[in-house]
C-alpha cells in the first residue's frame, strides 16, 4: 500500500510543495523516481481531454454534427477515449517504448475517421450497384431510415476491422521513421535546397541545432541526454497539447459570457418597453391581429431541443418557415454569441402578443433587471468551468515543468560540476584564462536550455488551435490574400527593427556582464586580503577605492543604455501588436463573421489561432530576442569549450621510473636538463639526487620553485601536474631519451616536405631525461587550499568521513589526526599543577579531546583561524604523516618558514624518522655558514646534502 500512497503524495507535492523538491537523478534504471507516473499521467490526460473528431475542428462546429450530437455516439466516443486513456497510460507506467504508445495515440484518432471513411465508400459503392438514384432516395425516406437502422452485414463488419486493424502496423512505421536519426537525415538530403532555404528563414532550425550540439559538447553521455530529451517531448507534447485543447473550450466559454454581458440589453429587453413599443407602432402595422411581428435573426425553438443538454439550440433558416407555422407574434431572438435559452425562457419569450397584453394589463408594472441572466450564469461559470481548468492548469502544468527543471538541472550540474572537475585542467582554466564564474557558465547553460525548449513548448501548446484554422480558412481563400500579407508584412518589419535593437541591447549586457565578472573578482580578492591592503601602504585603500569606483562606473553605463535600449523594444513591441497586429486580424475575423465561417463565441479563439501561425511563420523575427540571447550564450559556451580543450592538450615531460638494478634506485637522475622561467635560467648537464634530506638553495628568482614544478610535470607522477606556460624547456620532446624513442616525422630533424635541414652526420644530439626513483611524488608548496563551509576532518581525509564510515571507524580517524597534530605541538597545553604526577598526560589528552570536537565541527573557513605555523602542520600532516609511508619523493617549499624553533625541531625530527629512505627536497632561506673558505647551510641534525643554484646551473654541495 505505501508504493502506491507515497508516490501520489510525492506527485501532490509538485502541486504545493512542503520541502524542497530534489531533482537529483534516480539510484535505479529510472532518471527520477517519479518518471513512469509522470510519463502515464501526460499521455492519459491529453487522450482523455481530446474527444475524437475535435483535433481539426473547433468543438461548437463538431457539436453541430446531427450524427455525433446523439447520445449512443457519445457515449461510444467516451468509452472509446476512457479506454485508450487508460491503456496508454499503462503502457507509460510500465515504461514502452514511446514509439509504441505514440503509434497506438495516433491508431486511437485515426481509428474512427477510418470507419467512418471505410464505411462510407461501401455504402456508396452498394448503393450504386443496387441503381439506387438519389430520387428515389429521397422520395422513400422510409425505406432509408429502416435501411440505416439494420445493422451492417458480417462481411462490412469482417473487412472494416481488418481494415482498421491494418492501419496499426502503419501508424508504428509512421513513427519509428520519424524517429529515426537516419530516415531524418536521409529526408534532409533530400529535400530540395530552396525548401531549406525557406525552411532555414522561417525557422530557428540553425540556432536550435547550435543549442543542441553545445548542450551535447558538455554532456558526454550521450545515452543519457537522448533519454532525458526523449522523456521531455514526450511529457511535453502530451501535456501541452492537452492543455490547449481544454483552453480552446475555456476560451469559448468565457467569449460567450463576455458577450452576454456586452449584448444584455439586446438579449434580455425590458417587457414593458416592449409593450410600450407594441402599442405605439399598433396603429401604423396591420390591422389583422394575426399578422406577426419578429426580428430578423435565429430563432430559438424546443423543436431544437438539444438532447445532451435539455436546452435550446440555435440554427441559421428556417426562420419564415417555422413563423408562418407556430404563428408567433412576439419572439425576442437569441443571436449566435449568446447562451442557449432554457424551457421557461422560451415559454416566456414565445406567447403570443395578446396574452402578454392581457397579463400585463392584469398585473402591475415591475422593476425588469436585465443583469439577471448573466449573474446566474456566474457561479455556474466559475464552479464548473474556471475551478476544473484551473486545477488542470496547475497539476499538469507542474508535472511538465517539473520534467523541464529536472533536464535542465541536470544539464546544469554536468557543466558546472561533473565536466569542470572532469580533467583537472579545467578548473584552472577557467581561473586563469576566463573572466567567467562558473555561475556565469551554469546561467549560460540554463539561458540556452530554457530558451530553446519555451520555443518548442510554446509551438506545442499552440498546436490545437493551429489545426483548426486550415478548415476555416479553405472556405476563405481570398483571406491569403488580402489581408494574412499584410499582417506578415508588418511583423516582419518589426522583427527587423527589434532585432536590431536587441542586437544592441546583447552587446551591451555582455559587456555589462563581463565588467560585472571582473568586478566582483577584484571586490572579493580585496574584501578577503582587507588587512593585508591595510597594511600595504598608505596609497592603498585610496587606489584600490579608484579601481572599484572605475569598474562601477562602467558598469552603470553599460546596463544604463541597455535598460534604456529595452525600454524603448518593449514600449514598440507592445504598441505594434495592440494597435496594428490586432486590428489588421480583426479584419480577418469580420471577414470570417461575415460569411458565416466561425461564430461570434469563437473569435478569442481564432484570434489566437491567427496569431499563432503568424508566430509559427515568422517565429525567427518574433523571437529575435530570445534566439540573440541564445547565441550570445552558446558562443560563450564555445568559447569555453575551446578553452577546455586547451587545456587538455599535455603539457607533461616524458619522464621514466627507474627500473631496478639500474644503479638508482631511490633517487632522481638528471641528464641534459635546461628550462628558463622569467629571468631564471638553470641548465644540469648531470645530477644524481640520491636519498636523503636536502636544502634547496639560491637567491630568490634564481628557479628554486620552479625546479619543482619541472619534476612535478613528469607524465609518470600519479600527481602530474601541467607545465605551467611561463616555464620554457630548452630541449624539445623529441629528443628526451632518443635510444627509446623514435624521432616524430614532423620534427626539424628530419628532412621531409615541410622540413629542409642540413645533413650532418656528425652533429651529435644530447639525450635529455628525468629518471625519477618511483610515481610517489608529493609536493607542499608555500599557500594551501581549505575548502569553505566544511569539515575540518572531512577535508583532511578528502571524504564524508560522517556519511561514508561507521561511528568507530569514524573515532579512530579523527583521533590519529588530533594525535598526529598534537605530535607537532598544534595546540598550547594547559598548565597543571605540577603536584600531580599525571598532569602532563592529563593535559594532552585534553589537548587532543578539544582538537576532536574541532575536527568534526563545520566551520565557514576555519583554515583562517589558524596561525601560519599551524596550517603547515595541518598540510604536512594531511599529505605525509597520515600515509602508511613516506613518499619517494617529498618537495617542500618553504614550509617551515611560519614554524617556531621549537615547532621546526618537532617537524624536522619526525621528517627525519619518517622519511629515511625518500628524496626530500626543501626550499630553504637562513643564514650561510662557512666550511673551508666555502660558504654552506648548517646541517641542523636535519639536512644531508645542499642542492645549490649558482651561475645558472644547480650543484650538490655538503652541509657544515
Amino acid at each position: 500500500m505505501n508504493n502506491i500512497i507515497q508516490p501520489l503524495l510525492n506527485l501532490a507535492a509538485l502541486v504545493l510543495p512542503r520541502t524542497p523538491l530534489s531533482t537529483a537523478p534516480s539510484t535505479n534504471a529510472l532518471l527520477y523516481d517519479l518518471e513512469p507516473y509522470v510519463a502515464a499521467l501526460s499521455i492519459a490526460f491529453c487522450r482523455f481531454v481530446i474527444r475524437t473528431g475535435t483535433l481539426t475542428c473547433s468543438t461548437s462546429h463538431h457539436d453541430n454534427d446531427g450524427c455525433k450530437n446523439s447520445r449512443m455516439w457519445q457515449k461510444a466516443e467516451f468509452m472509446l477515449r476512457t479506454a485508450a486513456a487508460l491503456f496508454m497510460g499503462g503502457m507509460a507506467f510500465y515504461r514502452m517504448n514511446y514509439e509504441f504508445i505514440c503509434a497506438f495515440h495516433l491508431w486511437t484518432h485515426a481509428m474512427p475517421w477510418l470507419v467512418e471513411t471505410f464505411y462510407g465508400v461501401v455504402v456508396a459503392n452498394t448503393a450504386k450497384k443496387n441503381s439506387i438514384t438519389k430520387k428515389e432516395m429521397n422520395g422513400n425516406k422510409t425505406q432509408k431510415n429502416d435501411d440505416e437502422q439494420n445493422p451492417p452485414s458480417l462481411t462490412m463488419s469482417l473487412g472494416t476491422s481488418i481494415f482498421v486493424l491494418a492501419t496499426l502496423p502503419l501508424c508504428l512505421l509512421f513513427c519509428r521513421a520519424f524517429s529515426n536519426p537516419t530516415f531524418l537525415q536521409s529526408l534532409t538530403n533530400l529535400t530540395p535546397q530552396p525548401i531549406k532555404d525557406v525552411l532555414g528563414f522561417m525557422l530557428p532550425i540553425s540556432e536550435l541545432s547550435a543549442a543542441f550540439d553545445i548542450v551535447s559538447t558538455f554532456v558526454p553521455d550521450t545515452e543519457l541526454l537522448h533519454g532525458m530529451l526523449k522523456h521531455l517531448l514526450f511529457v511535453t507534447f502530451h501535456i501541452q497539447v492537452g492543455m490547449g485543447h481544454i483552453g480552446i473550450d475555456f476560451l469559448t466559454a468565457e467569449q460567450r459570457r463576455k458577450n452576454m454581458l456586452i449584448r444584455m440589453d439586446v438579449d434580455n429587453p425590458d417587457p414593458s418597453e416592449a409593450e410600450e413599443t407594441t402599442n405605439s407602432n399598433s396603429s401604423s402595422s396591420s390591422s389583422s391581429n394575426n399578422e406577426q411581428k419578429y426580428q430578423v435573426g435565429r430563432v430559438v425553438s424546443k423543436k431544437f431541443e438539444d438532447p445532451t443538454t435539455g436546452k435550446m439550440r440555435m440554427y441559421h433558416g428556417k426562420i419564415q418557415k417555422y413563423f408562418e407555422k407556430e404563428k408567433l407574434y412576439h419572439v425576442v431572438f437569441e443571436d449566435s454569441d449568446s447562451e442557449d435559452m432554457d424551457e421557461d425562457e422560451v415559454t416566456r419569450y414565445s406567447n403570443p402578443t395578446i396574452d402578454k397584453e392581457d397579463k400585463n394589463t392584469k398585473k402591475k408594472k415591475k422593476t425588469f433587471d436585465p443583469s439577471r441572466k448573466f449573474r446566474r450564469s456566474a457561479p455556474t461559470f466559475i464552479l464548473f468551468c474556471v475551478v476544473p481548468y484551473m486545477i488542470q492548469i496547475i497539476l499538469f502544468g507542474n508535472l511538465n515543468n517539473f520534467v523541464f527543471m529536472f533536464v535542465r538541472n541536470s544539464i546544469h550540474r554536468s557543466i558546472r560540476i561533473h565536466e569542470l572537475f572532469d580533467h583537472e585542467s579545467h578548473l584552472e582554466a577557467i581561473a586563469n584564462d576566463s573572466a567567467q564564474s562558473p555561475d556565469d557558465l551554469g546561467s549560460a547553460m540554463d539561458t540556452v536550455v530554457t530558451n530553446s525548449y519555451d520555443i518548442i513548448n510554446r509551438k506545442l501548446f499552440s498546436l490545437p488551435k493551429l489545426l483548426i484554422l486550415p478548415g476555416v480558412i479553405s472556405r476563405q481563400p481570398n483571406l491569403l490574400v488580402k489581408i494574412f500579407p499584410l499582417i506578415f508584412l508588418t511583423d516582419m518589419l518589426k522583427g527587423k527593427i527589434v532585432a536590431t535593437v536587441t542586437e544592441r541591447v546583447e552587446k551591451f549586457q555582455k559587456e555589462a556582464r563581463d565588467v560585472n565578472s571582473i568586478r566582483q573578482k577584484v571586490e572579493q580578492f580585496d574584501l578577503k586580503n582587507a588587512e593585508l591592503l591595510r597594511r600595504s601602504g598608505m596609497g592603498a585603500t585610496k587606489f584600490t577605492q579608484r579601481r572599484w569606483d572605475e569598474f562601477t562606473l562602467d558598469y552603470q553605463a553599460k546596463m544604463a543604455a541597455g535598460d534604456l535600449l529595452r525600454r524603448t523594444r518593449g514600449f514598440y513591441m507592445w504598441l505594434q501588436r495592440n494597435f496594428v497586429f490586432v486590428v489588421l486580424i480583426d479584419c480577418a475575423l469580420a471577414k470570417l463573421l461575415a460569411e458565416g465561417s466561425i461564430i461570434v463565441a469563437e473569435i478569442f479563439v481564432f484570434s489566437r489561432a491567427i496569431e499563432d501561425v503568424v508566430d509559427l511563420l515568422l517565429i525567427r523575427s518574433r523571437s529575435e530576442s530570445e534566439l540573440a540571447t541564445l547565441m550570445t550564450q552558446v558562443d560563450k559556451l564555445k568559447v569555453l569549450d575551446g578553452l577546455w580543450s586547451k587545456s587538455k592538450e599535455s603539457k607533461l615531460l616524458p619522464c621514466r621510473v627507474s627500473d631496478s638494478g639500474s644503479g638508482v634506485e631511490n633517487s632522481i637522475e638528471l641528464t641534459n636538463i635546461a628550462y628558463t622561467r622569467g629571468t631564471a635560467a638553470i641548465s644540469v648537464e648531470h645530477l644524481v639526487i640520491e636519498k636523503g634530506i636536502y636544502a634547496v638553495t639560491g637567491a630568490n628568482g634564481s628557479g628554486k620553485s620552479t625546479l619543482f614544478r619541472v619534476l612535478m610535470a613528469c607524465e609518470t607522477n600519479k600527481e602530474a601536474i601541467d607545465l605551467h606556460d611561463s616555464i620554457q624547456i630548452a630541449t624539445p620532446l623529441h629528443h628526451w631519451d632518443l635510444a627509446e624513442k623514435v624521432v616524430p616525422a614532423d620534427s626539424c630533424k628530419v628532412p621531409d616536405e615541410g622540413c629542409v635541414v642540413e645533413d650532418n652526420e656528425n652533429e651529435e644530439i644530447p639525450v635529455t631525461s628525468i629518471v625519477m626513483p618511483s610515481p610517489e611524488i608529493v609536493e607542499i608548496s608555500q599557500t594551501f587550499y581549505w575548502p569553505l563551509y566544511s569539515t575540518p576532518i572531512d577535508w583532511i581525509h578528502q571524504k564524508h568521513i560522517g556519511s561514508e564510515l561507521g561511528d568507530a571507524e569514524r573515532e579512530s580517524c579523527v583521533r590519529r589526526v588530533a594525535i598526529e597534530l598534537q605530535s607537532l605541538s598544534f595546540a598550547a597545553v594547559k598548565a597543571e599543577d605540577s603536584s600531580q604526577s599525571t598532569s602532563s598526560e592529563s593535559s594532552k589528552e585534553a589537548a587532543i579531546q578539544d582538537l576532536i570536537t574541532e575536527l568534526q565541527t563545520e566551520k565557514e573557513d576555519w583554515f583562517s583561524t589558524l596561525s601560519g605555523g599551524q596550517k603547515s602542520k595541518v598540510e604536512l600532516v594531511r599529505r605525509v604523516f597520515l600515509r602508511d609511508s613516506c613518499p619517494s619523493v617529498l618537495l617542500i617549499d618553504e614550509t617551515f618558514a611560519p614554524l617556531d624553533p621549537a615547532s621546526k625541531s618537532d617537524v624536522m625530527s619526525r621528517l627525519k624518522a619518517f622519511c629515511a629512505d625518500s628524496v626530500v627536497l626543501v626550499i630553504y632561506h637562513t643564514d650561510v655558514g662557512t666550511s673551508s673558505d666555502e660558504e654552506c647551510v648548517p646541517s641542523s641534525g636535519f639536512f644531508t646534502h645542499n642542492l645549490h643554484v649558482m651561475n645558472n646551473h644547480l650543484v650538490n654541495r655538503p652541509v657544515c
